[in-house]
């Protein structure tokens, strides 16, 4: 990976959505070939202050969800698309008593 461009632009979005972009550079010329258990991350995670305005937002872009909103057992709401690189990503909205907000705590409740 050459290069990582992280960028927030809370104006970016007439529904009110706060955005961060995250842009990863490989460097590369060729599309890998695709392996049966690839190295690597399995799925890039962002947070969403409301996967509901997340999801409907990506609808009204013409993304497809390739899971519709939900909640986890890790009681976060989470929604699911590929990127047109086949990559797949994951907007969730932190539940304050996840495990993922209390780590965020210091652990604490």
């Amino acid at each position: 990976m050459k290069f990582i461009t992280i960028r927030t632009n809370p104006d970016r979005l007439s529904s009110g959505i706060r955005l961060q972009f995250i842009e990863l550079y490989y460097g590369g010329r060729n599309r890998p070939q695709p392996v049966k258990r690839p190295v690597g991350f399995p799925h890039l995670c962002l947070e969403a202050e409301s996967v509901e305005a997340m999801a409907a937002h990506l609808c009204s872009h013409g993304v497809t969800l390739s899971v519709e909103p939900q909640m986890g057992k890790d009681r976060n709401w989470q929604c699911r698309v590929h990127s047109p690189d086949g990559n797949r990503l994951e907007f969730m909205q932190l539940d304050p008593q996840s495990p993922q907000a209390r780590c965020g705590r210091g652990g604490r409740g």
